[in-house]
């Protein structure tokens, strides 16, 4: 069975190795795309998918995580995602490294729309952007 696409909210880390059978890897689907965003820590530190998205640099601590415990940066990934669903102009940019997208060496011709809105295509790669979370304390309606 052949499934169109697979998504890797902070795929985890711990336990896990690349390359292995439990592991998110490019060909498990026609596409597969991740969010990364406490890489290294409970999120896996090796880019698993086509399309590898880093948000805020993916790693701990995410924008409204400072001084809290590593599993609010791991669950960003998830409000990221979900921030998507409502925005299809969210993009990230192909880039060598965050450090690099910081600097402004990425230009703006690759980028891939992130999240819920990307699709497959050639743009394969790892792919950073900066984000701020919203805050889904209370109801959350579509």
């Amino acid at each position: 069975i052949t499934c169109f696409n697979f998504i890797g909210l902070d795929p985890a880390g711990p336990l896990f190795t690349a390359g292995s059978a439990s592991t998110l890897a490019p060909g498990d689907a026609d596409f597969t795309d991740a969010i990364y965003s406490d890489s290294g820590n409970l999120g896996h530190k090796s880019a698993l998918a086509q399309v590898n998205f880093f948000p805020n640099g993916g790693a701990h601590p995410q924008p409204g995580c400072d001084g809290q415990e590593t599993i609010c940066s791991h669950s960003a990934s998830a409000k990221y995602f979900i921030q998507s669903i409502r925005s299809n102009s969210i993009k990230g940019y192909k880039c060598a490294s965050y450090a690099a997208f910081q600097r402004g060496e990425c230009g703006l011709q690759a980028t891939h729309t992130f999240g819920h809105h990307a699709q497959a295509n050639s743009n394969t790669g790892n792919y950073y952007l900066n984000i701020q979370p919203v805050n889904f304390s209370g109801k959350y309606t579509c």
